[in-house]
């Protein structure tokens, strides 16, 4: 039973990084803090010590890491948010990762969540969250996974910067 389950999580550490989407069979959301002003253009710093994915070496092969800052670098850059590269910025940007599998009588499971956290750089303060989860899809060709990741990361931040009212 071992090799089963080692199997699905290596097919999940695969798909989890997209966002494991068909069509649209991933839930996102996001909220942010009312009383924060979010200009229309900032810049922000990778915060290293909250971002992370799952210690595991198959996860690492697939340097998981520089596909989370692509996507979501790529992502926050559009809506003109861009990374300071160490540099003087107004937020600090983090991620986390995590896969939950299980295996039932007849079936294996696995769901991937995002969360992603943009805070004040100056107070600590977390100002907006993004969530998305969705289910495994195993065997995804590597554009195909990046393109799901960007969908997700995409639809978790539709609504941003966040409008005043």
């Amino acid at each position: 039973m071992r090799p089963a389950r080692s199997t699905l999580w290596l097919g999940a550490a695969l798909v989890a990084v997209s966002g494991g989407c068909a069509g649209k069979d991933f839930g996102t959301s996001a909220s942010h803090d009312p009383l924060t002003r979010f200009p229309a253009a900032a810049t922000f710093n990778w915060d290293e010590g909250a971002s992370r994915v799952p210690d595991d070496p198959r996860l690492a092969a697939l340097d998981v890491q520089a596909l989370m800052r692509d996507a979501l670098g790529s992502a926050f850059e559009a809506r003109g948010y861009s990374d300071a590269r160490g540099g003087a910025s107004s937020y600090r940007l983090a991620y986390q990762l995590d896969v939950k599998t299980w295996m039932g009588a007849d079936e294996q499971n696995a769901i991937a969540s995002l969360g992603v956290e943009l805070s004040e750089a100056a107070s600590g303060r977390k100002v907006w969250s993004g969530f998305a989860r969705a289910p495994i899809h195993v065997g995804l060709p590597d554009p195909e996974r990046r393109e799901r990741l960007r969908l997700v990361v995409d639809d978790m931040l539709k609504d941003f910067p966040p409008q005043q009212r």
